[in-house]
Order: C-alpha cells, then sequence, then structure tokens
C-alpha cells in the first residue's frame, strides 16, 4: 500500500526546498577561527557546497563560486550538514538532526544566523509529521474503528465503513460494498472536525503547480528586490565618490603657443648644419630644425615635434631632389604639458570604466536573479511532481 503524504507536509518540504534561508548550493556549515587559542565562541562559520579531508586539514568548496580553500587542522573546530530533504525522511531522523543543529549553534554563536530559522522550520516539521501520524492512525470511532452508517451531505449513504486513509483533499474508506475516496467537502461536519481538515490547506493542495509556483516567485522576488535596492544604494553612493574624483581632476592647460603635431621615431638619415634629416619608415623622410651637435648617421631618436609649414629640398644619393617638411621640438613647457595630459587621461580613463564596471555588474545580478529563479522554478515543479506521483 503507497503511504499518502498529508499537504502540510508537502508544504512544509516546498518551503524547505525554495525558500530556506541558506543558499540552494549549500550543503552545510564549517566552523574555524583565525588564531589557534581562539575558543568557540569567538569561532566564524561559512558555508560549503561540498567537503574533505587532506593531510594537514579540511578542504570545503564555497558557494556560490565553488572557490575551494584549506582550513588547518589546528584551526578547524567542526561542521554539520543542513537536513537531507529528499522524501521519505522519518521522524526519528529529523529528531536526531535537530539535536545536532541545536549542538552547533550552541557551541558556535555565529552559526545562529543561518540555523535558528532552520531549527525552527525543522521543529515545526516533525510536530506536523506526529500530528499527522496520530491522525492517520486513529479510529473513525471512539468506541471502535467502523463507523455503521455514514450519510454524505449529498445524501449518498455508506454501510459499514473504515477510515482506511486521510488524503489532504478526501478520505478513502473501505465499506460494505468495496472501497471509495470522499471529497471532504461530502463528509459530515462532525467527521471533518475530527479528522482535522483544514479549508486553506485543502485550497493551497488544490492549486495547480503552476499557481504555487507563481506565489514562491512574488516572495523571492520581492527578498531580491530588497537585497537589490541594497545593493543599489550602495553603487550609488560609490559611483558618487567616483564621479566626485572625476570631477575633481584638473585637465592641464595647453601652452598658448605651440602645437602638437606627431612623435617623431626615426633614424638619422643626414646631420645638417641646422638640423637633421630623419628617416621615418614608411611615412617617409623630414628635417627637424635644431642644435645637431652630437648626432652621426643611423642614430636612433625620437621626439615630440611640432610642425613649421615650411619645407625643406635635399638631393638624395639617387641624385633625385626631395622635398620634405620641417619640423621644430616642443618647448619644454610643451613637453611638460603632453606628459601632464597623459597622466590625466589615463586617469580619467580607470575612473570612468570603474563607474561602468558598476553599472555593468549591476546587469550581470539582474541576469542572475533571472536564472536563479529559473534553476528554483524548476526544482519547485520537480519536487511536487515527485510528490504527486507518490500519492
Amino acid at each position: 500500500m503507497k503511504t499518502i503524504v498529508p499537504i502540510h507536509l508537502i508544504l512544509i518540504l516546498l518551503v524547505f526546498f525554495t525558500c530556506n534561508s541558506y543558499s540552494q548550493q549549500a550543503k552545510g556549515l564549517y566552523a574555524y577561527v583565525d588564531f589557534r587559542g581562539d575558543s568557540d565562541s569567538r569561532a566564524k562559520v561559512a558555508q560549503f557546497t561540498s567537503a574533505g579531508k587532506n593531510g594537514g586539514g579540511y578542504n570545503f568548496r564555497i558557494p556560490p563560486s565553488g572557490r575551494l580553500i584549506t582550513i588547518d587542522s589546528s584551526k578547524y573546530r567542526g561542521a554539520v550538514y543542513y537536513p537531507s530533504l529528499e522524501y521519505g525522511i522519518s521522524v526519528q531522523t529529523h529528531k536526531n538532526k535537530l539535536n545536532e543543529l541545536k549542538a552547533f549553534a550552541k557551541r558556535f554563536p555565529d552559526s545562529s544566523r543561518y540555523l535558528t530559522n532552520m531549527i525552527n522550520k525543522l521543529s515545526l516539521r516533525i510536530q506536523q509529521m506526529e500530528k499527522s501520524a496520530e491522525v492517520n492512525n486513529a479510529p473513525a470511532n471512539k468506541d471502535d474503528s467502523t463507523i455503521s452508517s455514514l450519510v454524505l451531505k449529498d445524501g449518498k449513504t455508506y454501510n459499514d465503513v473504515r477510515i482506511r486513509k486521510k488524503l489532504p483533499d478526501a478520505v478513502m474508506i473501505l465499506h460494505k460494498a468495496g472501497t471509495a475516496t470522499i471529497p471532504f467537502e461530502q463528509l459530515p461536519d462532525a467527521l471533518v472536525k475530527k479528522l482535522g481538515f483544514d479549508q486553506k490547506e485543502v485550497a493551497e493542495y488544490r492549486k495547480t503547480d503552476e499557481e504555487k509556483w507563481q506565489e514562491e516567485e512574488d516572495k523571492l522576488r520581492n527578498e531580491m528586490a530588497k537585497e537589490e535596492l541594497i545593493l543599489a544604494k550602495k553603487d550609488k553612493l560609490k559611483k558618487l565618490a567616483l564621479e566626485k574624483q572625476l570631477a575633481n581632476l584638473v585637465r592641464p592647460i595647453r601652452p598658448a603657443h605651440g602645437q602638437i603635431d606627431r612623435i617623431i621615431q626615426g633614424r638619422v638619415l643626414n646631420v645638417l648644419d641646422d638640423g637633421i634629416l630623419i628617416s621615418i619608415g614608411q611615412a617617409g623622410v623630414c628635417k627637424v630644425e635644431m642644435d645637431s651637435a652630437g648626432y652621426v648617421d643611423d642614430q636612433i631618436v625620437s621626439d615630440i615635434v611640432e610642425l613649421t609649414g615650411r619645407r625643406f629640398q635635399y638631393i638624395a644619393v639617387s641624385g633625385a631632389k626631395k622635398t620634405v617638411p620641417v619640423y621644430v621640438p616642443v618647448t619644454r613647457k610643451m613637453r611638460k604639458y603632453v606628459e601632464d595630459n597623459d597622466i590625466y587621461l589615463a586617469a580619467r580613463n580607470a575612473i570612468e570604466s570603474e563607474i561602468s564596471s558598476i553599472d555593468g555588474a549591476a546587469l550581470e545580478r539582474r541576469k542572475d536573479r533571472e536564472a536563479l529563479l529559473e534553476d528554483k522554478k524548476k526544482a519547485f515543479l520537480s519536487l511536487h511532481a515527485r510528490h504527486q506521483s507518490a500519492k
């Protein structure tokens, strides 16, 4: 005979699976101290998705990133796994787990932020399971387990009735002519009260999976919206601080005279009395008017220059006449401006990039929330389907 699970147990299990206070991926908590001599009361706790022991300590994977960390044996204080949410867990197993959670919470006060709500829900679940067992095992009649005549509200009568099983919204009976399943609405009021039917629980049970998920999704979205509001406020303050830094950046002032044209990088082609001819690769040749003392042919040069607008003619080795542009080195003041301007632009780009990353992180959080909701929906509907098939 299949075991029929009352509706309140299904609802509690669904609440545990989808609305618990700990991460969906987390499997339990571990406790550790920063210094070997610290007491358990000073221990810190964190969630883990998997755990294992190595030669010098304990390995834990941390949600949601899955990063692996190792706690030295001298700093490790203990660990506890969360309750199993699989269908069919006995009351005694839940009681054992409840005692384990209470002992862990008492030993490590920091774990209360994870375990208090879980302990309360597990205690309630045990109470509901024990109550359900009493109802399902109780006879329908105080004097004996048989109802001589059961008259339904629609007028139909069953004789020699025994209550075989209470369902979430009905009862299964054995009677003189066979078996029947009777909706609780058709039962006499006295029997409805005796069997402990609750109209709200029945209505909840009869909702479609999608309707139930919609309620859960609304709750989850409200919780996520509150969390996002806190994060958004932090982001806003961070952006305001960055924008203030951006506004305080002082762009260097370009000198009144002189115009930067390019940075010359090339090889000395010829040393002249009033400057040097420079070969700048595919860009050709140019003349830079300057003190040419100290320069030699084929020397590699690099300088910041400005265009004069004049042209210079010379005769190449081939005998051909060449006309090239004439540049002069920028002034010391202009050179300082170029250096300061580079620093300014680098600082501005860094701040703008950080502001952009804040907006990008908010967008990623939005995507992560939608993905998490989709995963929770699949898990919710899958779990509910398993319970429906078990009825």
